[in-house]
């Protein structure tokens, strides 16, 4: 089972524990390690100089260090944890319409909170492919993927760090990975979207540098999920 490291912030304690308690009873297969922040110019600080790194972040808005400011800081960074916003006003969600993943009102409804942490879950989840590898379980960030290549009975996983050899297929590849980000653009390939740099009628051009082909028969479905992609 992945395990999430969460940091709540919030610079009054009664708040910061009550979020806190509300994680702790949602949480009950122990999926989350919890870390506090009453301070969030020195949970921002930490995070720059990767000191600590976060999956999720629960943040109080109304700071001396200002939670709008402080998610936007984040959101620049290239590995940012997932952002929910906890605060005493209504008024602050449309302004926090972008930057947040999710907006909660305190004092917090156990419901609403455990719908909002269903849905945080699954988006975490959707940035994991868990793996076996030579004995091992391995998780890789699915934003550290390329693509998948066929070999054979085998897939070759192209990642920024390594290149990993897997018994599987891409059909089966596929229903392990998030499809809203993952394409196959021919048989033989499955990519990442997120790399895709630009694509023609017969080629798909990625950041690593590859040139992967866009077969006749892939043509049509692979402009409409990379297009749908795109927003267009």
């Amino acid at each position: 089972m992945l395990k999430y490291h969460v940091a709540v912030c919030d610079d009054e304690k009664s708040d910061l524990d009550g979020i806190v308690q509300s994680v702790q009873q949602y949480d009950v297969q122990g999926c989350f390690d919890i870390e506090t922040y009453m301070d969030g110019n020195e949970l921002l600080s930490e995070l720059q100089m990767q000191k600590k790194s976060f999956d999720l972040l629960l943040l109080d808005i109304e700071m001396p260090s200002n939670g709008f400011q402080l998610a936007q800081s984040l959101i620049q960074m290239e590995k940012h944890p997932l952002v929910v916003f906890v605060t005493k006003r209504h008024e602050y969600a449309v302004q926090g319409y972008g930057i947040a993943f999710r907006y909660l009102v305190k004092p917090l409804d156990q419901t609403l909170f455990a719908a909002a942490m269903d849905a945080v879950l699954q988006e975490l989840n959707s940035k994991h492919f868990t793996i076996e590898y030579d004995g091992v379980t391995m998780s890789l960030e699915t934003s550290d993927i390329y693509f998948l290549e066929s070999h054979g009975h085998k897939v070759l996983i192209h990642c920024k760090e390594q290149d990993l050899t897997l018994r599987m297929s891409i059909p089966e590849a596929l229903e392990q990975l998030p499809k809203r980000c993952f394409v196959s653009p021919h048989k033989s390939y499955l990519v990442n979207m997120e790399h895709i740099v630009y694509a023609t009628g017969t080629a798909v051009f990625l950041s690593s540098g590859h040139q992967l082909p866009i077969s006749r028969r892939k043509r049509q479905e692979f402009n409409q999920i990379f297009n749908a992609y795109l927003g267009r």
